[in-house]
């Protein structure tokens, strides 16, 4: 027993401890990463024990579900910049055998501020994931990851108020179940839909900051809007009804200004204006009945409708367009029945431009 006790046996003891790298420290610039892994410089045995300074694009970077953490706090609070205090911060990680294992306190450069507390398991983001301010007296953001995934409910907070702004929940990496937004200033709550799969299904409804004044309401089937639609805008006081289908207008789409004046209504059919597209089908036909009274098969024909046509001249406008159009339509009828006939005074100081992107003007050649 004195011998288990002696001061020799103990140091021994601690010193093949260090050597094995439990309970040691490395700082990030003596360390070397091979095949994933974290080694002393040199060493031939993975590292265990603190390192120190580890940027935070090399802790964080692989992660998939740190991305789309990311990409997800991106949309919430643009001005969150979680991205750069995750991956532009350097950490104190904990690792076992040379992967992460344990607690990853991050910090920005010259600071000894925590702006991120995590938990590794295995290489993996597993546990408690909190971000702070640069002061590290404001909670921006709280959820949890479970194998290397986000997991569970997120909560984000104002940067300037420090008040919820948002609350959702993940589930292995994909958003689902109730989602919330709050105005930062008013803690009212101004968004409430439900997320399946990572994607919105079912009633979403956004409101003012007053909580009160709805801004929209509209349901999603799979993501996409299905049914009716309104939105209000309150600045200008205009209030639109639109129809969708399969997340395209389908049916009738209104508005009216402040006073409840109509400000028109438009019919659409999978997306498409039903009138523009009458328009452009009708103006497309007119283009192909030109082109076929200037190129028509008799030569005689072509010659004497193009008797009428000056390609030195200047652009129309519409009006002037519709009546060349319509006279040499009319010219057209005329050559066909008799080839040789003369121009009519009118119709000989008729000018257009050389082609352009126009779908007329390109065929009047």
């Amino acid at each position: 027993m004195k011998l288990l006790n002696s001061p020799s046996i103990l140091i021994l003891s601690c010193a093949a401890t260090l050597l094995a790298g439990c309970g040691s420290k490395l700082d990030f610039r003596n360390a070397e990463i091979s095949n994933g892994k974290v080694y002393a410089q040199g060493a031939n045995t993975p590292f265990s024990g603190k390192v120190r300074n580890v940027p935070g694009g090399t802790v964080f970077g692989p992660q998939q579900g740190y991305a789309k953490l990311i990409a997800t706090l991106n949309n919430v609070s643009p001005d969150l910049s979680v991205a750069d205090v995750g991956l532009g911060a350097l950490c104190d990680a904990e690792s076992s055998d040379g992967v992460l294992d344990g607690k990853v306190i991050c910090r920005e450069p010259n600071s000894e501020t925590a702006t991120i507390e995590s938990k590794f398991s295995s290489g993996r983001l597993d546990g408690s994931f909190t971000v702070h301010d640069e002061t590290g007296t404001k909670t921006l953001a709280q959820l949890s990851f479970k194998e290397g995934q986000p997991d569970g409910k997120m909560q984000v907070y104002s940067a300037k108020t420090g008040k919820l702004i948002h609350a959702v929940s993940w589930e292995a990496g994909t958003l689902n179940g109730e989602e919330s937004g709050y105005d930062p200033d008013t803690g009212n709550r101004i968004l409430h839909a439900t997320l399946v799969n990572g994607t919105y299904d079912g009633e979403v409804t956004r409101f003012a900051a007053d909580g009160k004044t709805q801004l929209y309401k509209g349901t999603y089937v799979h993501g996409k809007e299905d049914g009716e639609v309104t939105q209000f805008d309150p600045k200008t006081g205009i209030r639109e009804v639109d129809h969708f289908a399969d997340g395209k207008l389908n049916g009738s789409a209104q508005a009216w200004d402040a006073s409840g004046k109509s400000l028109g209504e438009k019919n659409y059919v999978n997306g498409v204006d039903v009138a523009e597209q009458q328009k452009a089908d009708e103006k497309a036909e007119l283009a192909n009945e030109i082109n076929l009274a200037l190129n028509d098969p008799d030569p005689k024909v072509a010659a004497c409708v193009r008797a009428i046509v000056d390609h030195s001249g200047m652009a129309m406008n519409d009006s002037q367009q519709s009546d060349y159009d319509r006279k040499l339509l009319a010219r057209h009828v005329e050559c066909k029945a008799n080839p040789d006939a003369l121009p009519a005074a009118s119709d000989q100081s008729l000018k257009i431009m050389p082609p352009t992107s126009d779908s007329n003007n390109a065929s009047h050649s």
